[in-house]
């Protein structure tokens, strides 16, 4: 037995540990997973595109109601910041400054000019090689005005850098490559 209790045969099993645990972290944090919130069956899609989305709770509002509406941000490259341009009608709504969220580490602007019926939202990181959004840029609340169909959009044009851009870090340019619009019917 103290044959094999040598200082070389345990460093050699230790090795051959070490490697074990290596080889499993890694295969650990590359396996694909299914977030525990996505129901069994559900299958779960995430963008492959950069994009900001647009959603609310429902398609129907009342006139008078207030309601809020989320701003997702997604991208799987590196990104400095975000300039966000949202448009809607303001016969139709009546928007409030965005609520921030927690992705980019300054909003320098967040302004509302309810005569243009123009959001501005700027997101910017200090952090030093820029960040992965994927999540919640923020939230804006309107309050319905007028009974009718509206919409809330982007103000977007795909190879424009004076509208709604994300801007990767490492080049610079605007990568931005989805969005869409919030089409919305508010009731009598």
């Amino acid at each position: 037995m103290q044959k094999y209790l040598t200082a070389r045969n345990i460093f050699m099993v230790l090795g051959v540990i070490i490697a074990l645990e290596v080889v499993w972290a890694g295969w650990s944090l590359l396996k694909p997973t299914t977030p525990s919130s996505v129901p069994a069956g559900v299958t779960q899609t995430v963008p492959q595109k950069v994009s900001l989305t647009l959603s609310s709770a429902k398609a129907e509002y009342k006139l008078g109601e207030q309601f809020v509406v989320d701003i997702i941000i997604y991208a799987p490259k590196y990104v400095d910041g975000a300039d966000l341009i949202i448009t809607y009608d303001p016969k139709m709504l009546t928007a409030k400054p965005a609520t921030l969220g927690k992705i980019f580490s300054d909003y320098p602007q967040n302004t509302v000019d309810a005569s243009l019926g123009r959001i501005s939202i700027s997101g910017i990181t200090k952090q030093k090689g820029g960040v992965v959004p994927n999540g919640e840029f923020g939230k804006l609340t309107f309050v319905a005005n007028a009974a009718g169909a509206t919409k809330i959009a982007f103000d977007f044009t795909s190879g424009q850098t004076v509208d709604t851009n994300v801007v990767e870090s490492t080049t610079n340019k605007d990568i931005l490559e989805s969005v869409n619009e919030l089409k919305l019917t508010i009731l009598p």
